[in-house]
């Protein structure tokens, strides 16, 4: 294990102790302000947890959704062509290009043989990648690390193996950033890029996470890796242009006329419920008080900014933009956003408590603990 060094070490005490104290307002203020916030939504079943349903008839519109659509393309169908009365039938406005997923998915599943495959290909991905987080920890951070991350882990991608839920690109995105995030641990820089492109073809909502990848390869002076982030930006930027052309073709006048559907649809401003409600997407918070649900997003946090680690820095990052991003777009269906960040917090659960302890330690040192 290599040792790592940790922000709060560089603390004087009266500053250790400064942090302390806002630390423990934030926790006690955030935790009362999170009672009876980020409550399941009654009207509608989010689209994943629907998925534990075996009935047709239970199943979410939007999984029914994705399953007809890859069944379409799989029969040799335009998917333009056919998502177009799909989407009216689910009850979706058809207006605003978001509303049309990426094909990638339906063009992806309808070459495998059947849903059977589609679940196999997920689980596989998902195992893969948990074996490289925990080998990845294991070596940055030992053994306690490896296994609370790494068990922290299987409640985001539990959803992989729960009734039609592998047909959800958030899964998939999910997943995939799981996946170069361990690789990027393992020091496989080129599987990190194509796992974390290939999650923004899926869903252009990992671009936070491609992003600040991009960025943090720029300031490190990764030239090559930074031009390949780049270029995965690039190209997905064309396959968006491209996407909006194929939607903007399948559009009548009437259709753009309608009311609703436009990108205002998501900007709800649900602050900390909502923020709050994306969390659930660790399954093992699910059914979680607000106040856990808080202290989990607190603590992830912060084990994630306080070590010197590029990784696990990134992985700050890119889950504040997600969830700073959450307290402004999406409607309360589609919490299950969540599981873009949701990888991202884990490792920074099981640094936590060290970084606790280690300011617990700075903020009662004497005041000449920190003079040479």
């Amino acid at each position: 294990m290599l040792p790592q060094s940790n922000r709060i070490s560089e603390l004087s005490p009266l500053y250790a102790r400064w942090v302390l104290v806002v630390l423990s307002l934030v926790a006690v203020v955030g935790g009362v302000a999170s009672w009876n916030r980020g409550k399941l939504p009654v009207r509608d079943v989010a689209p994943v947890e629907a998925a534990v349903a075996e009935t047709p008839d239970a199943v979410a519109p939007d999984l029914q959704l994705y399953r007809d659509m890859v069944d379409a393309v799989r029969r040799g169908e335009n998917y333009y062509v056919a998502a177009k009365p799909k989407l009216i039938a689910s009850g979706f406005p058809v207006r605003s290009t978001f509303n049309w997923r990426l094909p990638t998915y339906a063009w992806l599943f309808a070459l495998l043989p059947g849903p059977w495959a589609i679940q196999a290909l997920l689980v596989l991905l998902a195992v893969v990648a948990l074996v490289l987080h925990f080998q990845a920890e294991f070596s940055a951070r030992g053994m306690a690390a490896a296994v609370v991350s790494s068990f922290l882990l299987l409640g985001v991608v539990k959803w992989s193996v729960d009734g039609l839920a592998f047909y959800t690109q958030e899964l998939w995105a999910s997943v995939l950033i799981l996946l170069s995030i361990a690789a990027m641990g393992k020091g496989w820089q080129v599987v990190a890029i194509i796992a974390g492109i290939t999650a923004l073809m899926f869903r252009e909502l990992a671009l936070p996470f491609v992003f600040w990848a991009g960025v943090f390869a720029v300031y490190h002076r990764r030239w090559s890796e930074a031009f390949a982030w780049a270029a995965g930006i690039t190209l997905f930027v064309a396959f968006l242009y491209w996407h909006s052309q194929q939607v903007a073709a399948q559009l009548t006048p009437a259709d753009l006329a309608t009311n609703g559907g436009g990108i205002s649809q998501w900007l709800k401003f649900g602050g900390l419920d909502f923020v709050l409600l994306t969390a659930r997407m660790n399954s093992f918070l699910f059914t979680a008080i607000g106040p856990v649900l808080f202290l989990y997003l607190l603590l992830g946090l912060l084990g994630l900014l306080s070590l010197r680690d590029e990784r696990l820095n990134l992985q700050f990052v890119a889950a504040a933009s997600y969830l700073a991003a959450f307290c402004l777009v999406g409607m309360e269906v589609n919490f299950y956003w969540g599981l873009l960040y949701a990888p991202l917090l884990p490792a920074g659960i099981a640094a936590a408590g060290g970084s606790l302890s280690l300011l617990w330690d700075r903020a009662h040192a004497p005041a000449a603990a920190n003079q040479e």
